[in-house]
């Protein structure tokens, strides 16, 4: 899995904790991996506050 640039493996545990309180997928790899891109192409920061809001707006329009 390629992550984008800027993101560490710890940031992406940290999407997958954060995705997984909005979805009962067991595989939420896909998922966090689409969110933290979302956040790349917007130019936002990848911590856990930014993570959250655009999880939560993502969740709440029913992308996934």
């Amino acid at each position: 899995m390629k992550l984008p640039l800027g993101v560490t493996q710890d940031t992406l545990n940290i999407c997958k904790d954060i995705v997984s309180k909005y979805t009962e997928q067991q595989d939420i790899d896909e998922v966090a991996l689409d969110l933290l891109n979302l956040v790349y192409s917007k130019g936002g920061d990848f911590s856990e506050k930014t993570l959250e809001m655009f999880a939560k707006a993502y969740f709440k329009k029913g992308v996934y």
